[in-house]
């Protein structure tokens, strides 16, 4: 379905947003994964979250809000 209105949907102004936040957003888990996520085996249940992964919730998580709601934007703009 995205082939046939391809032009439509890549000129609206919410593509841009999409793609950047996209971006962001592989970029956040490229990181995580690279990094804190190596120790996950070391996290103790009883206690919280390291801060570094703390931070990248905090990123990736409205990071993909905004994803999907500059994909449902792209029908209205």
């Amino acid at each position: 379905m995205f082939v046939s209105g391809a032009i439509l949907a890549g000129n609206s102004g919410a593509a841009p947003w999409k793609l950047g936040l996209i971006i962001v957003a592989g970029i956040c888990i490229a990181i995580f994964h690279r990094g804190v996520y190596r120790t996950v085996d070391h996290w103790d249940v009883g206690t919280g979250a390291p801060a570094r992964a703390r931070t990248a919730a905090t990123i990736s998580a409205p990071t993909w809000t905004g994803v999907i709601i500059s994909g449902r934007l792209l029908a209205y703009t």
